[in-house]
């Protein structure tokens, strides 16, 4: 029995909808070409459907047939459900609408930043999101996963600054969120600020750090939109606090096939996932 039989025909739907409008184009121009038609006033017209009609063709089509038949074939071979289906769901939706940019940052004006965010379809135009004001506390960084992505402000946990943690579904809107797995800082000058440090590959979110004021066992979590955290146990050589995993500085996290390996400016580790 296929049990993604929809995330297959999905797959099978998509890519002959490209192929009919390919076939279109490809019509359009054996038309404009013939003694039917003069030719038409724009030349770059034309160029541009003959780009879009081979792509759709050699690129669009064979791939989306590919990815429907090698997960009805996986199912059929392994005799289980397909493993993954999310990211399946994930990649056609990327195939059919594309990848975005994403900036953050804020307004230079004095010590009282504004949060700014803006998103582009392909990176010349940009639209400003929709982000609510909160004076000192500008955007710094900002990681994306499969679903979802989060900012946070500069030198999150460190005084003066209420530093917050963000979140946005497609990078238009934002908003601060109570989703953070660290949760916040209760004491001293940086309280009322999210904890933890993160960072996204495009794919996955990670974060890692302790619980509030810290002072706890160093904890590793994963998300694919920021709202939604899978903390992960860890074995091997990893660090025994959370201060040698956050370092003082950047952190790069990787969640490979094997473990999640990350990176700070005080060393790298790699641990593979526990029960747990």
């Amino acid at each position: 029995m296929l049990n993604s039989k929809r995330l297959v025909l999905a797959h099978f739907w998509l890519a002959f909808v490209v192929f009919g409008l390919a076939l279109l184009l490809g019509e359009w121009q054996m038309f404009v070409r013939s003694p039917l038609n003069p030719w038409v006033g724009n030349s770059e017209l034309y160029y541009r459907s003959v780009t879009a009609h081979g792509s759709a063709m050699g690129y669009v089509f064979p791939t989306l047939i590919a990815m429907g038949f090698g997960y009805a074939i996986t199912e059929f071979a392994l005799k289980k459900p397909l493993i993954g289906r999310r990211w399946a769901w994930a990649g056609l939706a990327l195939v059919a609408v594309g990848a975005g940019y994403v900036a953050v940052g804020d307004d230079g004006q004095g010590t009282g930043l504004d949060p700014l965010a803006w998103w582009s379809r392909d990176g010349q135009a940009w639209s400003a999101a929709k982000v609510p004001g909160k004076k000192g506390d500008g955007f710094a960084s900002v990681s994306a996963g499969a679903s979802g992505l989060i900012a946070t402000s500069t030198q999150p946990g460190l005084a003066p600054s209420i530093n917050s943690f963000w979140t946005s579904t497609d990078g238009h809107a934002w908003a601060i969120s109570s989703a953070d797995p660290f949760g916040k800082i209760t004491a001293d000058e940086g309280a009322g600020s999210a904890a933890g440090a993160f960072d996204g590959d495009g794919t996955r979110l990670f974060g890692v750090g302790s619980q509030g004021d810290g002072g706890g066992p160093t904890q590793y979590w994963v998300s694919d939109d920021g709202q939604h955290w899978t903390r992960l146990k860890l074995t091997g050589s990893v660090p025994t606090s959370a201060g040698q995993a956050s370092g003082q500085g950047y952190l790069l996290s990787y969640l490979m096939r094997d473990g999640v390996l990350f990176i700070t400016d005080s060393g790298s580790w790699f641990g593979t996932p526990g029960s747990g």
